[in-house]
């Protein structure tokens, strides 16, 4: 895939095999630290992400100069090679390579977002969003000023991180027509 600059994309994958990915904390916290270097040394914003037991998802936005291809291969092949050697494993941790979609709109992108966050209810490990620490979710809902690339965006799509909690809270059986329709259209 040609990634363009100034464009978002919806990377996720999961374990070959449907598989865990992650063993413990730890394995969620290194994750989270290759990607936010990596998104960083490879010119990438990281907008929102969610890492669940067996799947990831991470909308990225591509930066001037940035080299998404470079950044995901740095990520999770540092990270299968590290869970490899950790727990003894060989081969492949992933359901082949990562799944992207390019993101076309502004509605797709406020979807696509309260999806991601949303992943750790639908599969029921939390009752509340915000007990889920892998997620960026309590920075979309955090009200202070922070220097977190991407806060732009949620200041830009909902003013406050109040307004983003409701949009996320008044989720209903509309909202998830128009994510079959946008987020799980194959390109």
């Amino acid at each position: 895939m040609h990634y363009q600059e100034g464009h978002y994309y919806h990377v996720y994958n999961r374990g070959a095999h449907r598989s865990a990915i992650f063993f413990e904390e730890e394995n969620y916290r290194f994750l989270i630290r290759r990607i936010n270097k990596c998104t960083k040394k490879f010119h990438i914003t990281l907008v929102a992400y969610c890492l669940m037991p067996n799947h990831y998802h991470l909308l990225l936005r591509v930066d001037p100069g940035g080299n998404m291809g470079q950044c995901l291969r740095s990520v999770f092949t540092s990270f299968t090679q590290a869970m490899n050697k950790r727990y003894l494993l060989s081969g492949t941790l992933f359901q082949g390579q990562c799944k992207r979609k390019h993101v076309r709109s502004q509605q797709h992108c406020l979807h696509l977002i309260r999806y991601i966050h949303r992943n750790p209810l639908k599969a029921q490990l939390v009752k509340d969003i915000s007990d889920w620490e892998f997620s960026d979710y309590h920075l979309w809902v955090d009200e202070s000023k922070n220097s977190r690339k991407g806060s732009d965006i949620r200041d830009a799509m909902f003013g406050s991180g109040a307004e983003y909690r409701r949009f996320v809270d008044e989720f209903d059986e509309d909202d998830k027509t128009i994510l079959k329709s946008i987020v799980f259209n194959e390109e």
